[in-house]
């Protein structure tokens, strides 16, 4: 089984903290080994296995000063679409190539293609390979360069590639790169470029003295040395022909640690630099992770560990210290834990599974968590039992012990739990947990102390927040809104969004409502959380609905002035 050559493009596949959560398989092993070298990928998973294929044709060249094609640049491929475009592209595994999405781009329609009319050949290939998924780095309206790439998993592995290339960790100015691509839009030969410098490198952008621009854009910008690969960035056309340069090149800033292949998503309540936004990826088995640094986003990264499959996440923040806080629920009773490093905040390392097992045999389901004042973490465990069982962390010190575990209460037939907090008049915070249940949604809250006696029963009740043909949501969410009182969402089964508000003075909830802004295709998994200001923010993962692809993260925030709540917000891919 070959490995993939890159981390996070693995083939296919405190107060107020939120957390969306996934049903765990109690069958899956929970061994899986840590990975400290983050420089390769976790196994790629089987695929039936491709046909032998024949001799790739010798790879010559007519352009590049003498330049000769090699093994380095075997990868690159061509995008075959349905209406008759082509673009270029390079295979970076067997089941997943990039190419750029302005080239993908329908710019009359204003809209990229399904993964029906995408199709992939690579060089010399006799057929071309299909396309699984399309997953954009940005939306159709967007120009920016950083997240001009898309990348395609295929539908099963390819064959004849022996080098694919890896993605560069960091700017490498010491080595010269090479252009490689096509030198036709309408014929097979493929050109090179003779080495040149690597002259500018930052988010947006990467400049380079080759003199060959390929005929099609995703043509690859690449280092080799000794036969090995990397991959510094893409070629793209300009949208705008009559700009005097015709061509940019993309870089892999915001591609590299994309978690392309989401299951569970979760956000962290915002910290010294920001809220955090974490995703677990299915392909790679990795949490990773996207930090909000002042006003703008920084790349997605990957930690190092490699969790169990099915792994479920809850993000939270301690606020007196400012350190992020991720728990993950695995196969097994334990969970697992980190915290960020207080010279770097969003520098969260390796897990650790110091905490006592949770208590009880039925299987665990579902995780979340929430800051509890300015020094306190709670976490939520729900069983298949409807179990949920509670810890707190009993200071701000990462290394104090956490509370023994303690039933709060049975609510059989709970399938997702969501756990916040607001501020209470009276100093302190109130906890909220959000439960879907067999009735409809079952919102609980405790007073501003801590352990079983802050928990009497207290349960909001059901009415107006039920849904007659879907009893059970089928995900729950909790946030918070600009008057800092909580907000519960929960999702349909058509993907559809729907919530309830706390009133200002805490004496009842509104009426439920639609989300005023709902993403196309609709959501199945749903997190809240908000930003330093305030600002309400929902990170999602699209539906398997055409023409969005499933898993494709998505993100909502408020707009920063004018009318409160999400009316004139727009859902945007949360890569760039």
């Amino acid at each position: 089984m070959r490995r993939a050559p890159l981390l996070a493009l693995a083939a296919l596949a405190a107060c107020g903290s939120r957390v969306v959560n996934v049903v765990v398989d109690p069958t899956i092993d929970a061994s899986a080994p840590d990975v400290l070298d983050v420089s390769d990928a976790p196994d790629v998973p089987d695929a039936p296995d491709a046909p032998d294929a024949p001799d790739a044709p010798a790879l010559t060249s007519r352009y590049g000063w003498g330049a000769t094609l090699g093994a380095c640049h075997r990868a690159i491929a061509r995008v075959e679409l349905a209406d008759g475009r082509r673009c270029g592209a390079v295979l970076v595994g067997p089941t997943l190539a990039l190419t750029t999405a302005g080239c993908l781009l329908d710019r009359i329609a204003d809209r990229y293609p399904p993964p029906r009319d995408v199709t992939l050949r690579p060089h010399g290939a006799s057929a071309p390979a299909a396309v699984a998924r399309v997953v954009y780095g940005r939306d159709e309206d967007d120009e920016r360069a950083g997240g001009n790439w898309a990348a395609l998993v295929l539908a099963a592995p390819v064959a004849g590639v022996a080098v694919f290339p890896t993605l560069g960790a960091d700017e490498d100015r010491t080595r010269g790169v090479e252009v490689v691509g096509y030198t036709r839009a309408d014929g097979d030969e493929l050109g090179v470029s003779a080495p040149c410098d690597l002259r500018r490198f930052d988010d947006d952008s990467l400049s380079h003295g080759c003199g060959f621009d390929p005929a099609l854009s995703g043509g690859a910008v690449l280092q080799c040395d000794r036969g090995v690969a990397t991959l510094r960035g893409l070629t793209a056309q300009r949208a705008d022909p009559r700009e005097r340069a015709r061509y940019n090149t993309v870089p892999l800033t915001f591609v590299r640690g994309a978690p392309l292949s989401p299951t569970s998503v979760t956000m962290g309540a915002p910290s010294a630099h920001g809220p955090i936004a974490y995703a677990f990826d299915a392909a790679t088995r990795r949490v990773h992770l996207r930090a909000r640094d002042g006003d703008r986003w920084m790349p997605w990264r990957a930690l190092a560990t490699q969790l169990p499959a099915g792994s479920a996440l809850a993000g939270a923040a301690l606020r007196t210290v400012e350190l992020p806080y991720l728990a993950v629920l695995g196969p097994g009773r334990t969970v697992r834990h980190v915290w960020g490093d207080p010279g770097d905040p969003v520098g969260l390392a390796n897990f650790s599974e110091s905490m006592e097992p949770v208590p009880g045999s039925a299987a665990l389901r579902a995780i979340a968590a929430t800051g509890s004042g300015t020094d306190r973490i709670e976490l939520y465990v729900l069983d298949a039992e409807g179990n949920v069982y509670v810890s707190n962390k009993v200071d701000d010190d990462p290394g104090a012990n956490w509370s023994p575990w303690f039933t709060l209460g049975r609510v059989p037939g709970a399938a997702h739990i969501a756990a916040g907090s607001s501020p209470s008049p009276g100093g302190g915070s109130v906890r909220h947990i959000v439960l879907s249940t067999p009735e409809g949604v079952r919102i609980d809250w405790s007073g501003i102390g801590y352990g079983p006696a802050a928990w009497e029963p207290r349960s909001e009740g059901l009415q107006r927040f039920i849904d007659a043909a879907q009893a059970r949501p089928a995900e729950v969410a909790i946030g918070l809104n600009r008057a800092a009182q909580p907000v519960a969402y929960r999702v349909t089964d058509a993907g559809e969004i729907r919530l309830r508000e706390r009133l200002a003075d805490g004496t009842a909830w509104t009426d439920e409502s639609a989300l005023a802004s709902q993403p196309a295709g609709g959501v199945s998994v749903l997190a809240a959380g908000e930003l330093r200001d305030g600002r309400a923010m929902l990170l999602g993962l699209r539906r398997d609905a055409s023409p969005a692809p499933p898993g494709e993260l998505i993100a909502l925030t408020e707009e920063p002035s004018g009318e409160a709540g999400f009316a004139r917000a727009r859902w945007r891919r949360f890569y760039r």
